[in-house]
């Protein structure tokens, strides 16, 4: 659907088919809302296009794009996330930015008070200002993890996707629980997900459709632990090019050696990446048939899971790394 120019291309057309949105080649993330979207450039430069009736876009009006414009003239955004007319972002030092619709206390800032400009939402632990590592939009409510893994909500909660144990809505985002090993999240329409350190998953919310994975129907406003059947799947079972790529230890406390064998004499691409799809390390090298060992180190990033991905000619495999 581009009723509303979502899509980007300068049309309120419909399109089945995957389209180019413009000549540029700089973007690097990424997110769809409802009807409106938002991207950020290699550049560091903030971007949106489609629905802005609720201030969604962030230039400072309420007037529809139907192509990416940019928004303000910093250089600076790092993540970006889009609900149905709200959106959030985090610039490279973690701040946290909300803007558009507030009815429901979904920008976080205390107010319900909409807003089409980015507007920093501040907050502290123990006096210190405090930052974000992950951030997701939903529906009407914002979930975001705070620099000490502590997770925080904030907005619409009819049907406990909020976590708080309660059904009311906030605008001001409030801790779930007091565990402080989150790394990553997702808010749907109307209910939440969340992913610790160790990989242990967790739902709440609205549960009818049995989006919350805990073998019930039954809708919940406090984190519900998910099972999640036992995988048979071991690293060479991801994307094979060969039996022969090996990493060990595996978990390991952040030291780990890579073992892979090439059959032909060509570059290889080896990429680093974090559950969230953040770039960590990359680098490519020329290497001749034979045995090679690479090491990385990931003593100072948090526990969780990784992959690592090599690229070698038209071949290409991933392995999931666990980091204690």
């Amino acid at each position: 659907m581009n009723n509303t120019g979502q899509l980007g291309d300068n049309t309120t057309v419909d399109q089945n088919v995957p389209i180019q949105i413009g000549t540029a080649t700089d973007w690097l993330r990424i997110d769809a809302g409802d009807q409106h979207s938002l991207g950020v450039k290699t550049t560091g430069t903030l971007w949106a296009w489609g629905n802005n009736a609720s201030g969604q876009l962030g230039n400072g009006n309420n007037t529809t794009s139907l192509i990416p414009i940019q928004i303000g003239t910093l250089s600076n955004w790092l993540l970006v996330s889009a609900g149905v007319n709200h959106s959030i972002a985090t610039d490279n030092s973690n701040f946290l930015y909300t803007w558009g619709n507030n009815t429901n206390g979904q920008l976080g800032d205390g107010t319900n008070t909409s807003t089409n400009v980015p507007n920093a939402v501040s907050f502290s632990i123990d006096g210190t200002p405090s930052l974000c590592i992950a951030i997701s939009a939903g529906n009407t409510f914002s979930l975001i993890i705070k620099n000490n893994n502590t997770l925080w909500s904030s907005g619409f909660n009819t049907s406990g996707q909020l976590g708080l144990a309660n059904n009311t809505n906030v605008n001001a985002f409030n801790q779930v629980g007091v565990g402080n090993t989150w790394q990553s999240i997702s808010a749907g329409d109307v209910h939440s997900l969340a992913l610790e350190t160790n990989l242990d998953l967790w739902s709440t919310g609205r549960n009818m459709e049995g989006q919350l994975g805990i073998g019930t129907n039954t809708a919940s406003n406090t984190l519900q632990f998910v099972t999640c059947p036992t995988s048979t799947l071991n690293n060479d079972d991801l994307v094979s090019v060969n039996s022969k790529s090996i990493i060990a230890p595996n978990p390991s406390n952040g030291h780990f050696t890579l073992s892979y064998y090439l059959d032909t004499e060509s570059f290889t691409v080896i990429k680093l990446t974090n559950i969230q799809g953040q770039l960590i390390s990359e680098f490519r090298k020329d290497s001749a048939v034979g045995q090679q060992i690479e090491v990385f180190d990931l003593s100072n990033h948090s526990s969780g899971l990784y992959f690592l991905t090599l690229n070698h000619g038209s071949t290409s495999k991933t392995i999931k790394i666990i980091k204690q």
